[in-house]
């Protein structure tokens, strides 16, 4: 694909590559699914699309792809691979379910970005994340823990720099209870403040956010609990 569009249609590839030939190249408020043995190439071209959606590849290269501009709810359980970018945009959820392997930054600038869905899962960042101004960050909580290691729940490595703003939405994936979860480790953090939008039904529970250590901790109790 060598010419850019603005369109809003959709792109759909079940099988062999859907390959960019120049920044841009893709329909920017399109929703893009790749099936299972297809893939999504940006061939280290910078792309913008609606949504992305399906358990194929993904591969960027060198180039970033931004999401979420058509503001839906989409879930995507493939392979994300290459050195360069992810910015989610948009008002809309993208679930992330598969094996991230790419090595570059990811933005959340806008919207929700869970882990799974129902589901305990794990997301490695090697260089950074940097969480917006209203951005959501969505974890899956399992059975609580100590202080030490935390619980079960989904969680991010990131090995750069980690830049903490928005707001969490937690939910309850089966045995949420008092204790501590390790949600996020980091290599560095800037930290503006990271909010609770929404937590699972757990009675007068209390939810308070630890950073410090290398790690981002969530602490429930029925009264503050720190370390």
């Amino acid at each position: 694909m060598g010419n850019g569009s603005n369109g809003h249609g959709r792109a759909y590839a079940s099988r062999g590559s859907l390959q960019a030939g120049a920044a841009g190249s893709f329909a920017t408020l399109g929703a893009h699914a790749v099936d299972a043995g297809a893939s999504l190439d940006l061939d280290g071209f910078d792309q913008t699309i609606g949504s992305l959606s399906g358990a194929g590849d993904v591969t960027l290269g060198q180039g970033t792809l931004t999401t979420g501009g058509d503001g839906s709810d989409t879930g995507f359980g493939g392979t994300i691979s290459g050195t360069g970018g992810l910015v989610k945009e948009g008002g809309g959820t993208l679930i992330l379910s598969g094996t991230n392997t790419h090595s570059g930054d990811i933005l959340v600038a806008g919207g929700v970005l869970q882990l799974g869905s129902g589901s305990i899962g794990t997301l490695m960042i090697a260089d950074d994340l940097e969480l917006g101004t209203g951005s959501v960050l969505g974890f899956d909580l399992g059975a609580s823990g100590p202080a030490s290691g935390g619980g079960t729940s989904d969680h991010v490595t990131v090995g750069g720099q980690l830049t903490l703003d928005g707001v969490l939405r937690l939910s309850n994936a089966g045995g949420a209870g008092l204790g501590y979860y390790r949600l996020l480790s980091y290599g560095g953090l800037t930290d503006h403040g990271l909010g609770i939008a929404t937590t699972p039904a757990m009675g007068t529970s209390t939810y308070e956010i630890v950073t410090g250590g290398g790690h981002v901790d969530l602490v429930v109790g029925t009264a503050a609990m720190r370390r």
